[in-house]
């Protein structure tokens, strides 16, 4: 699986992942899981905290998404981000922040240029 690995979903027990894994092999998707959770640090004692979430390449996700959303629905999809394209908010908090910083430079200079 090159590149980065994302979390697609996140299962309840192992059974449930490997359900999902072989539904994804099936797709051409390769995914893997592990155990998180206390159980995992007990050497694999599975808890009822215990989740297990199915990796895929990021350039798989969508595709990922729709095998597993078509097996259980899109209620155990993992939250997804898209981390290529900042947030509207935040290309708007950075330019606001670089005029700020803009005035407060040509407010110094003028002040310096004036009382010299």
């Amino acid at each position: 699986m090159p590149g980065e690995r994302v979390t697609v979903a996140v299962a309840e027990s192992a059974v449930q992942a490997e359900i999902w894994m072989d539904a994804l092999r099936r797709a051409g998707i390769q995914a893997m899981s592990f155990e998180r959770g206390p159980g995992a640090a007990m050497g694999g004692a599975a808890t009822v905290v215990s989740a297990f979430p199915v990796l895929v390449g990021a350039a798989e996700l969508g595709a990922a998404r729709s095998v597993i959303a078509d097996i259980e629905g899109a209620r155990v999809l993992a939250p997804f981000e898209d981390t290529v394209e900042p947030p509207a908010w935040l290309r708007y908090a950075l330019l606001v922040a670089a005029l700020g910083v803009a005035v407060l430079v040509l407010l110094a200079a003028g002040t310096r240029f004036a009382g010299g």
